[in-house]
């Protein structure tokens, strides 16, 4: 006879055994997962670190490109008319030094932003095996209420659901990880619970 274990109590020992909650190794067509059994069924847990920043190479690029935009071009500029406008003479009422101050803070803020997300930036790969379960990056195909749709699973940061890009944090993406063909998931809605049935994963 098949022992069964709850979720809480998988979770419970590996704190008392002090193991690490590593994130998925994207890309790499494997995920850091434990499979459960009991009662005929299959529930595959997936580990994800919370605190890191799960981007597609697009998203990535994107990223950069705004801190290069700010550090090269637009820092610089902001300091050059706080220069002049410093220059002017009597600060207290000069309308262009407070005004380039206030911007010049506003990229500073951005800036130190954008270098504490690229610090946490992890990148998610193409997957050789992501015909055979849903992860970051995938690309969904499911079957609701008779029709088809198709979602792109990414990270919170690139999020977009008129783009069909759902977070994986989303209650939705939180079902589909780890899920394969054929299987099926249901998501609270305030109209009741909606059914996906996985019917391509790309």
């Amino acid at each position: 006879m098949k022992q069964i274990f709850s979720l809480t109590t998988i979770l419970e020992g590996f704190c008392l055994l002090n193991l690490p909650l590593t994130p998925v190794p994207i890309g790499s067509g494997q995920t850091l997962s434990h499979t459960l059994w009991g009662e005929g069924k299959e529930e595959r847990i997936v580990y994800m670190d919370a605190k890191k920043i799960y981007l597609t190479k697009d998203g990535f690029s994107d990223l950069k490109r705004e801190y290069e935009e700010l550090t090269k071009i637009k820092r610089p500029e902001v300091v050059s008319r706080v220069s002049a406008a410093r220059d002017q003479g009597d600060l207290s009422e000069n309308a262009e030094y407070t005004a380039a101050r206030e911007e010049l803070s506003f990229i500073d803020g951005r800036i130190d932003e954008l270098e504490e997300l690229l610090k946490e930036v992890v990148l998610i790969q193409g997957n050789s095996h992501s015909h055979r379960m849903v992860s970051l990056g995938s690309t969904v195909t499911v079957k609701v209420d008779g029709r088809k749709e198709e979602y792109t699973v990414v990270g919170e940061f690139e999020a977009d659901p008129t783009a069909k890009k759902i977070s994986h944090a989303s209650p939705l993406g939180k079902a589909l990880i780890g899920k394969k063909v054929g299987e099926t998931v249901a998501v609270e809605a305030p109209a009741g619970k909606i059914v996906y049935t996985v019917l391509a994963v790309q």
